[in-house]
């Protein structure tokens, strides 16, 4: 039985589990715990990082800035994006996000409701064409998600990874396991939705580019600096761990989120 939801702690009985348990834990942003946002009225000017790495994301353009306050999912609270023009960028030094496309096996996990059927990037780096270096997390059109790194040349990926049709319903959670240089094509990437049976859909097979990523990642698109693919929708999560998380620690990420968001 669940004992409480605390800023972010997850407790059953007297067990309390933070993402930060886990040995790893790159960034750690939590809508629910609303000590980590700064807002002017209820546009968000900071989102604070609480994995102890102060890898915070920010907005200084007022027009472009998301909302909290004005959203929740099982009486938590939600940083809702417009669809339009929103986006948080990251305040770290873009070389600071390499190992998400350079070869580094790492774990991320989504906690968030998509409000269409657009095709719109929930957080990257490279602007979602393969002429750029980098890494983009979608919620593609026809309700799937998608992993995708790109490796700066015209043509050739390292991962395109997407779900079958219908896959996202409501507000929900999907974890993303990478192995961007394992010869098997189907084992760079997969993603379970709720929790579930994997999802390896990857061909690609091109080398990554060990270099600094095109653009500074960004929440909410996947461009820092011009609209390209705006995330119309709520965010309560984001979990990024720089290591391929075991079976059990991954189902326990799993399982909070599950817990703590109600679904």
């Amino acid at each position: 039985m669940i004992g409480a939801i605390t800023a972010g702690l997850f407790s059953t009985g007297t067990v309390a589990f933070s993402p930060t348990s886990i040995a790893g834990c790159q960034l750690w942003l939590d809508a629910s715990d609303t000590s980590s946002i700064s807002v002017s009225g209820s546009a968000v000017t900071q989102w604070n990082d609480k994995s102890g790495n102060t890898r915070n994301f920010a907005q200084s353009t007022a027009g472009n800035r998301p909302s909290s306050g004005t959203r929740t999912q099982n009486s938590l609270n939600l940083i809702d994006f417009d669809g339009t023009d929103d986006r948080l960028v990251s305040s770290s030094a873009t070389s600071t996000w390499t190992f998400l496309s350079d070869g580094t096996e790492y774990t991320v996990f989504f906690a968030l409701v998509k409000d269409n059927d657009n095709y719109r990037d929930v957080m990257g780096n490279q602007g979602n064409t393969s002429s750029n270096t980098g890494v983009v997390f979608s919620e593609a059109n026809t309700l799937r998600i998608n992993h995708i790194i790109s490796r700066g040349v015209g043509g050739t990926g390292v991962i395109d990874n997407i779900s079958s049709n219908n896959t996202v319903s409501g507000f929900h959670y999907w974890s993303n396991q990478a192995k961007p240089n394992d010869g098997t094509a189907a084992n760079r990437s997969v993603m379970k939705y709720k929790g579930g049976a994997d999802i390896k859909n990857n061909s690609l097979t091109a080398s990554v580019n060990t270099g600094t990523p095109t653009f500074d990642l960004t929440i909410g698109d996947s461009k820092a600096n011009t609209t390209n693919l705006p995330f119309d929708g709520a965010i309560g999560e984001i979990i990024i761990y720089n290591s391929y998380l075991s079976a059990g620690n991954l189902s326990t990420v799993n399982s909070y989120l599950a817990t703590k968001w109600g679904v």
